[in-house]
């Protein structure tokens, strides 16, 4: 469809955090109260004709004006003025958001996670991380307390926690058990009947070396379930601790794909070797930020790009005044350490590109 009003072809809907609406690389203004709400259920069925019954059920509940059918064309107005007169078309008397299902956040994060599941070893890895550097939050939370949002906040917090899992899963395989064992504790702490979680856990202290710690984690799980559920582990988490129990060697760490960070004491500067230097400035640029916005938005910019570095195998030298440099081939140098570069710069990119209020080229 035409884009010389700002049309669907160019608009970003938000849904996996704040919602929002970049439009052309810039935010776009959203109307606030039911408004918001009706662009959110529009968005959650883009490109389905929704009924005006529906959503002024979902809209008002039990409690619909008499004055709501037109308060309804008023929304949509509001909405057409914002996002482009193309971008809500009318179809008799129902309502259809006319983008393309790719400008909607939360469809491009399930497809990242279904190509995912066809792939192994870092590649995986790195898909299932765009995936989840898509969220800017807990998924619509400016609709958080809405009846109509409840379902739709339940599937995709659920889809979220199970794609971390998966991220998880093939972190283990490449040989970080060591790294995540602190993850996993937060999400166990809020997902405290998770299993799967659990699972990881305990397979990550054995692969660290630390059989009793798992065991005890184990043993934890079990009292846990027991007492608060009445519920024994199911199978896979009792077959692991069988495994680690007999000392299984098909349980055995794999050697990590990424070096992880070596202390500066273990390069010496005589040391002749190519490196590839990635320098980061994210320092905010957009004077029309409000100082206080920018400088939050600057803080989780510069741990978000500090992170993506660090899981790609950088060496972070301290950084000052909203700079972050990553040595890539220190101590040790990597045929693929400038790729390594190129990953980390594109993953650096779009985490700080899904922070609340960040457009891309804004």
């Amino acid at each position: 469809m035409g884009t010389q009003d700002g049309g669907p072809a160019d608009l970003d809907v938000r849904l996996l955090g704040p919602i929002e609406v970049c439009r052309g690389g810039r935010a776009v203004d959203v109307p606030g109260g039911r408004a918001r709400s009706l662009l959110t259920i529009l968005a959650l069925q883009v490109g389905q004709a929704i009924p005006a019954e529906r959503l002024i059920d979902a809209l008002w509940g039990d409690e619909v004006p008499a004055t709501a059918k037109t308060v309804l064309q008023g929304f949509v107005s509001k909405l057409r003025k914002a996002l482009g007169a193309t971008a809500l078309e009318t179809a008799g008397n129902s309502y259809r958001l006319a983008v393309p299902r790719s400008a909607i956040d939360a469809n491009r994060f399930h497809d990242l996670v279904k190509a995912a599941r066809d792939l192994d070893g870092a590649e995986r890895m790195a898909t299932l991380e765009q995936a989840l550097d898509l969220w800017g939050g807990p998924a619509l939370s400016d609709v958080a307390y809405e009846p109509f949002a409840q379902a739709a906040i339940a599937a995709l917090e659920e889809h979220r926690l199970a794609a971390r899992e998966a991220l998880i899963s093939a972190q283990l395989d490449t040989g970080m058990h060591v790294e995540l064992e602190p993850q996993l504790e937060d999400l166990i702490a809020d997902n405290p009947y998770r299993e799967r979680l659990r699972e990881q856990l305990v397979l990550a202290l054995y692969r660290a070396g630390r059989q009793a710690d798992a065991l005890q984690a184990y043993q934890q799980t079990r009292q846990t379930l027991i007492d608060e559920l009445g519920l024994e582990p199911g199978p896979e988490l009792r077959t692991l601790h069988e495994r680690i129990l007999n000392q299984d060697p098909a349980l055995d760490a794999p050697a990590p794909s990424v070096p992880r960070r070596a202390e500066a004491s273990t390069w010496l500067p005589s040391e002749r070797k190519t490196v590839t230097v990635l320098f980061v400035d994210v320092t905010p640029t957009d004077a029309g930020i409000d100082p206080e916005a920018g400088e939050t938005i600057a803080a989780e910019s510069l741990a978000r790009v500090t992170e993506a570095l660090s899981s790609n195998g950088a060496r972070i030298e301290e950084s000052v005044s909203g700079v972050v440099i990553g040595w890539f081939g220190l101590p040790s140098a990597h045929d693929d350490d400038p790729l390594r570069a190129v990953l980390a710069a594109d993953q650096a990119r779009q985490r700080v590109l899904a922070l609340p209020g960040i457009c891309q080229g804004g």
